[in-house]
């Protein structure tokens, strides 16, 4: 029997026969066959089958870039700087020294004594005449212009001559002061009677005056007394007071510092006549 070695192997060459024969006639070595078959593929170093190239992606096209040509750099124009201009120095000249001035030769005296000259004779003059004063100027009237004086006020002459006494009375309630008001009139109750002094005294101590007031040009007046105080009833007297030639009746009443109280009276008003 004849053998061939594979790899390393001895195997039985077996007589050339065909698959289907062979496997007919010797079934057992068909199954030793088969299983060195199989040792072999076994044995055989797994060598990894070459996989296919991954396909590489495209590439873009880059982009073309025209090359633009730059503009000429501008020459730069020079400058001109403004040199100042040396200035001359001023050279002084020479002062020439002053000269020595000769000094004077002294002038003999004359010898003989001068005769004396005859003054010349003037012609005589006609007398000059003092010259004419001018004309003294014409005066100008001055031109006054009358301008609007205040009014001086009238001199208070004092309460006028006479005899007055009581036209009216009336007396009001008050609650915050005591005040005596009227008017003083001539007769007929109408004409104003100016610088008239009224006075009014209290028989209490902080009501004992004397209270004074006097008429305006309407022949109107208020006298003050002041605010009420705590005391009970108050005894009032009026009269028109003057120097000679006045005579006036007194006029009296009563107050209270109740201004609540029927009757009171704190504000009295009397108007008066001259007679």
């Amino acid at each position: 029997m004849k053998t061939c070695e594979v790899q390393g192997h001895e195997f039985i060459r077996l007589p050339a026969y065909s698959l289907p024969d062979f496997l007919i006639r010797a079934p057992h070595l068909a199954i030793v066959l088969l299983l060195i078959v199989l040792a072999t593929l076994a044995c055989v170093t797994n060598t990894p089958i070459a996989k296919a190239p991954t396909p590489r992606p495209t590439r873009t096209a880059m982009p073309t870039f025209t090359l633009t040509p730059l503009p000429p750099t501008a020459t730069p124009v020079p400058t001109t700087t403004d040199t100042p201009i040396p200035t001359k120095t001023l050279t002084p000249t020479a002062t020439e020294p002053p000269t020595n001035t000769p000094i004077p030769t002294d002038t003999p005296l004359p010898t003989t004594a001068p005769t004396d000259t005859p003054l010349p004779t003037r012609p005589p003059q006609s007398a000059a005449r003092p010259p004419t004063a001018p004309p003294m100027p014409t005066a100008t009237a001055a031109v006054v212009i009358n301008s609007p004086l205040p009014t001086p006020a009238p001199a208070d002459p004092g309460t006028a001559k006479g005899s007055y006494e009581a036209g009216s009375e009336t007396g009001t309630q008050n609650c915050e002061s005591i005040s005596i008001t009227g008017k003083v009139t001539e007769a007929d109750g109408n004409t104003p009677i100016q610088f008239v002094v009224i006075e009014v005294k209290g028989d209490k101590d902080k009501y004992k005056g004397p209270y004074l007031g006097k008429s305006d040009a309407q022949g109107q007046y208020v006298v003050s007394v002041g605010p009420l105080h705590e005391v009970g009833s108050v005894l009032f007297e009026a009269k028109i007071s003057g120097g000679a030639g006045v005579s006036s009746k007194t006029v009296r009443w009563n107050t209270s510092r109740d201004c609540h109280e029927d009757g009171a009276i704190q504000t009295m008003t009397i108007n008066w006549l001259r007679k």
